[in-house]
């Protein structure tokens, strides 16, 4: 009787081992392990079909981060191309007396050190982008999620088109509010954006 209770615990323990084993869909694995989170939210999920795809919450934290590395990518440039472009103007030889198109030369050369500043400037989204691509790479699993950021790109533009109003209706007083849609940095400012649409087109509409 004795031996009945002590091999009891036993069996128990060994019964897990009959339970049939859970299969995990390969890429949801590979997805979710080379997803970045944000606030416990998931940036890669998988469909019904079990193809991986980036959330819209995971693409707009996307969004945010490109917009701030490119800002810093353009102080970047501008002001290496600033220091740059005015340290080779300053060693040019020219005489306080002399004028280009009726300018004193000084102004000259302080509006060609402004106009190479704002060129810097206008090239810092290119060394951005590229390095925000590269962390794109390195954080939804290469080539695969770089496709489906560009593919969650074409989906918002063709939101952006198919909600926002025409703007033959605007003019110089009652713009479109934010046609291009720069202001929507997650799912509520979408939602947002609809309505301000929705209001700017019954708005119009009322006037016509």
């Amino acid at each position: 009787m004795s031996s009945t209770r002590s091999l009891r615990p036993l069996t128990q323990s060994l019964r897990p081992l009959h339970t049939p084993l859970r299969t995990i869909n390969p890429t949801a694995f590979l997805g979710l392990r080379n997803a970045s989170t944000d606030s416990n939210n998931q940036t890669i999920t998988t469909n019904a079909s079990g193809n991986p795809q980036l959330t819209w919450d995971g693409y707009f934290n996307l969004r945010k981060s490109r917009r701030r590395i490119n800002l810093v990518s353009s102080v970047f440039t501008a002001t290496v191309a600033t220091l740059s472009g005015g340290g080779y103007l300053s060693t040019l030889e020219f005489s306080a007396a002399q004028n280009f198109m009726g300018i004193d030369m000084p102004m000259v050369m302080g509006l060609a050190t402004l106009a190479i500043g704002g060129v810097g400037w206008l090239c810092g989204p290119i060394l951005g982008n590229g390095v925000w691509w590269s962390k794109v790479r390195s954080q939804l699993g290469g080539k695969q999620g770089e496709d489906l950021v560009k593919q969650k790109d074409r989906d918002f533009y063709h939101k952006l088109v198919k909600y926002r109003a025409d703007p033959r209706m605007q003019s110089v007083s009652n713009p479109v509010p934010d046609y291009y849609g720069e202001k929507i940095g997650s799912v509520a400012d979408f939602r947002r954006w609809m309505k301000d649409q929705k209001a700017y087109k019954k708005k119009v509409e009322k006037f016509v």
